[in-house]
This record gives structure tokens, sequence and C-alpha cells, in this order.
């Protein structure tokens, strides 16, 4: 348990239970004016950053190649929790600071007077059995599970931006909460894990009668 806790990137915490973050991962997408910055936090292993959507794809047709194997792990494994965090800023040159969560549009809340806001889902695996077990690639089918997109309450806090992003959330409108020691994600957008989160968390979530 000490040695578990001492890789931790944090902790997250929900109304039944606690686990500490195993994956912490941020990327930064400057603009103009307003920049963005994703936080992925989560309670499984994701050793890379780097992924396609094809990965996501090979899930929903249940082909798990090496490549997606952590990431079927943590969207489908029974227990898998992930906090997803979308943070704006606007004329702003750090990231330190408060981001209440908004689900106004962005450009309706950001100005000079509130610089910041937030965007924040929640990913719930509460039942899943295995589909196949072959030694080597084991894949999960959803039983049960929560997603929560545009939590309306609560706020994000940076607390110092370094080589990684520490800081803590909380989702209130859901009593969760957590922190994190996020490392940063060095890929570009599209070659990263947040467009495949996005559409995990989105509409083309995978329902259990279509992992066969």
């Amino acid at each position: 348990m000490f040695l578990l806790l001492g890789c931790a990137a944090g902790n997250l915490s929900w109304p039944e239970g606690s686990a500490p973050v195993m994956a912490a991962w941020a990327l930064e997408r400057p603009g103009s004016e307003r920049d963005e910055l994703y936080l992925l936090i989560s309670n499984s292993e994701l050793s890379t950053c780097a992924f396609d959507l094809s990965d996501f794809e090979n899930i929903a047709s249940g082909e798990h190649e090496e490549t997606s194997q952590e990431l079927a792990l943590m969207l489908y494994r029974e227990g898998s929790r992930i906090a997803f965090l979308h943070l704006y800023r606007f004329r702003q040159d750090s990231w330190e600071g408060t981001y209440p969560l908004s689900t106004e549009p962005v450009n309706t809340v950001l100005d000079d007077r509130e610089p910041f806001a937030a965007e924040a889902a929640w990913w719930a695996m509460l039942e899943a059995r295995v589909a196949s077990d072959n030694g080597l690639i084991r894949s999960y089918e959803p039983v049960e599970y929560d997603v929560e997109v545009d939590v309306p309450q609560g706020d994000v806090q940076i607390d110092r931006e370094s080589e990684r992003f520490h800081g803590r959330f909380g989702l209130e409108s859901l009593d969760v909460s957590g922190t994190f020691k996020a490392s940063r994600c060095d890929v570009d957008y599209d070659e990263s894990i947040f467009p495949v989160i996005e559409a995990g968390l989105g509409t083309t979530v995978v329902e259990p009668d279509e992992t066969e």
C-alpha cells in the first residue's frame, strides 16, 4: 500500500470510495487571447499521452491491440474512474489560479474581470465483466457505468505550474474531488489521448450490446 501511494500522482474521492491517481496528463493549446488546458486524471495507469482516435475505434469494435490495451483498461475495467477537466484562461501568462465550472459558452463568461473558466466530465465504470482473456490481452464488457458531462458546480485549482501541473478539483454536484500532479503532454492535440477521451465521454460511448 505504501509503495502504491508513493507512486500516485494524487488522489480521487467519490461518495462510495477513493483511489490513488495512477495517471495524470495535461496538454496546453495556446490561442491568440484564449488558451486552453486539458487535464486527464485517472485511477488507471496510462504510460503515454500519445494516442490516435483509431485506438478508441479498435476498442469499440472489440479489437484490443497492444497500443490500445491501456486505454481499454482505463475506460472499461470495473472500478475505473476518470476526471476530464478543460480549463480556459483569457489574456493570462500563468495557469495558476481558480477556475469555476461553467456550463455556459466560454465566450460569454471569459473577460478581463473573469479570466478563468473550466468544464468538467466524470466517468465511473460501476460494473464490468471480462469479455475475453487470452492471457495477454483482456477485454471488458461494460455492464453499468455513469457518465456525467458539463458538471455544473465546482472548480479546479492550479496551485503550481512547473514540469507538472499541481492542483486540485471539486465537482460539488457529484460530491467528487481530487488532487493531481499532471505531467505535460508534449504532442499535438490530434495526436494525444484527449480527443480519444472526448469521444469516449461523448455520444460515441460504447453501449454494452455493441462490444460483442
